[in-house]
């Protein structure tokens, strides 16, 4: 079954309630309503995403809500995945990343960068059929086009040609205004070509230390998509999720996963996990980024970390690094 995360269900749900759509209409489109765009553990069938899209389109009367979807987009929608994505030294790498981490958002389709002697290219590769997915496509290539201005800290006019495998629909002005470039349709498959001269233009927020820690914690979704049963990587991601809001109780974390603290326990043990040392692991992940980020001070980042006690966070510092806070602190500056 191919799945669409929950909080990218959310971000297109925001986007046509703010163009007018009724809230509750919508939720009536996606499986349990709220309680399933307001959970971000949660993945739902891709169908769902596509027809909400439809719905949103039936209620206002007029097509082009994939645009509008697109248009929101922001690196703080798709979480880790986004900062990550801007930190990439340069579109090539991003593109790249794109593609091995695409499915952390979604499954609609993935998306390949393509060299030719005369053009550059993004190939948008879906296995539904063109007229229904067709919402879903026109935001992931609006996306796409926003996004990459924003990495690439472009001026615009960088598309050369839109090619869609849907018709050509109501809103197909809009869709040429919107690209600023020729658009065709009926084509055999979605394609965006760009600037070739953008791919390896080194992008202002590159961070190579940051992607790579935000891919160590993209691996745990992943494998959390491929193993949907486990218990430890829920339990994982929820406090990888709720850490910043103060350190929560196996309990806590049981009545978020919807069984009891038993249970909870029983299963981890089955797993060969212990939630202590799954809070452990927590830490020092989201340590990591924090010290690849490089603006916060150790007494920020161990109360972020949920240490009360900055001896606490010593110890445990050095469990991980093999030094304490101050020695990294003066290694760092040397």
């Amino acid at each position: 079954m191919l799945t669409v995360a929950s909080t990218y269900l959310k971000a297109a749900f925001d986007a046509c309630v703010e163009e007018g759509c009724a809230p509750n209409a919508l939720l009536k489109k996606i499986p349990n309503g709220s309680a399933t765009i307001e959970d971000p553990l949660l993945r739902v069938r891709c169908e769902v995403f596509i027809e909400l899209l439809h719905e949103a389109e039936r209620l206002l009367g007029q097509t082009g809500i994939g645009l509008k979807v697109g248009l929101s987009f922001r690196p703080s929608t798709f979480l880790d995945f986004g900062y990550a994505l801007f930190s990439c030294d340069n579109l090539r790498e991003a593109l790249k990343f794109n593609r091995t981490y695409q499915s952390v958002n979604q499954q609609l389709g993935r998306a390949a960068l393509k060299e030719m002697p005369d053009r550059t290219y993004i190939e948008w590769d879906s296995p539904f059929e063109a007229e229904f997915v067709r919402p879903a496509t026109e935001a992931i290539m609006t996306g796409y086009l926003m996004l990459g201005m924003r990495m690439t800290w472009s001026e615009g006019h960088e598309a050369r040609k839109m090619r869609f495998r849907h018709n050509r629909p109501e809103h197909a002005d809009v869709v040429s205004s919107l690209f600023d470039c020729a658009v065709s349709y009926n084509e055999p498959v979605d394609q965006f070509e760009f600037n070739p001269d953008l791919v390896d233009r080194p992008m202002p927020a590159r961070n190579p230390a940051l992607v790579k820690t935000l891919c160590h914690r993209l691996d745990v979704v992943l494998e959390s998509i491929d193993q949907p049963d486990s218990t430890s990587l829920a339990a994982y991601r929820l406090l990888e999720m709720r850490l910043a809001d103060g350190v929560p109780s196996i309990l806590d974390v049981a009545r978020d996963l919807g069984m009891s603290e038993r249970t909870l326990r029983r299963r981890l043990n089955s797993e060969g996990e212990s939630f202590r040392d799954i809070l452990k692991r927590v830490r020092r992940a989201i340590c990591e980024i924090y010290l690849s980020e490089g603006n916060r001070s150790m007494s920020e980042i161990a109360g972020l970390l949920g240490y009360s006690e900055h001896s606490a966070f010593s110890r445990a510092f050095r469990d991980w690094f093999d030094m304490t806070p101050t020695e990294y602190v003066n290694e760092d500056t040397r």
